[in-house]
């Protein structure tokens, strides 16, 4: 399946990317306090970011 993907790919431990549990690494705490500081997100977005924060092997719609 890697030629489906061409270049998109999840990111990894390159000491610039986070994983979606990890936001806060990237962002700072306030992505989960002010989400509004990094744009614009719907409700049910908000919702999958705090229901993976902390947890890496949380199921999230996306």
């Amino acid at each position: 399946m890697s030629d489906y993907r061409v270049c998109h790919q999840a990111p990894s431990n390159d000491g610039y990317s986070s994983s979606l549990d990890k936001l806060a690494d990237a962002f700072g705490d306030d992505v989960y306090e002010h989400p509004e500081y990094h744009g614009e997100a719907d409700e049910e977005t908000l919702r999958q970011l705090q229901a993976a924060r902390g947890n890496p092997d949380a199921t999230v719609r996306i």
